[in-house]
């Protein structure tokens, strides 16, 4: 008896370099506009990005060019400190989630099997059989970094363990 994974889900991380100045642009926008927004995040910053202003628009574009033709329909900052979190969460009516990192993040985004609530009589044949299952997979990125996922796969990010801030732009898109 053997086992198989069906049913894949499209997943694409661009290793890309630091922007120079993205983190200090990101750090004065907060200053600029102090009041956020809260969403998924339990502390933290987040906050509405005109994307007619957004002046890392090319580096998007270049570090995308693998992907999916998308149109970005929104985009928000997110600045984390030290303690600060992301619940679960998903992204509805839309269909490819974005993620540009500016800082490291040190594995702190997790992404979800969105089967795994019905998989879990599965999981102990499974492991019998030598299989080795999760519904959990982090992601170590860096800045620079941009990933891009289904809007429809569950994720969360842990709280911010260091010292220093941990800073993202995070996009909705549709597919054209």
């Amino acid at each position: 008896m053997t086992g198989e994974l069906l049913f894949s889900i499209p997943f694409w991380h661009i290793n890309g370099d630091p922007v120079e100045g993205s983190v200090d642009w990101a750090l004065q926008f907060q200053k600029d506009n102090p009041k956020g927004s809260q969403r998924s995040n339990k502390g933290g910053y987040q906050h509405d990005l005109d994307l007619k202003k957004f002046p890392y628009s090319d580096q998007i574009l270049k570090l995308s060019r693998s992907f999916p033709k998308f149109k970005i329909d929104q985009a928000w900052l997110n600045v984390s400190r030290k303690g600060n979190y992301n619940d679960v969460h998903v992204h509805p009516s839309c269909d490819i989630s974005l993620v540009w990192y500016l800082t490291d993040t040190y594995k702190s985004l997790r992404l979800r099997d969105p089967q795994a609530y019905g998989m879990h009589a599965f999981y102990e044949p499974l492991k019998k059989e030598g299989l080795i299952m999760s519904d959990t997979i982090s992601l170590d990125t860096t800045a620079g970094d941009l990933i891009a996922f289904p809007a429809f796969l569950p994720h969360y990010v842990m709280p911010h363990e260091k010292d220093t801030v941990r800073i993202s732009v995070a996009f909705n898109g549709n597919l054209i």
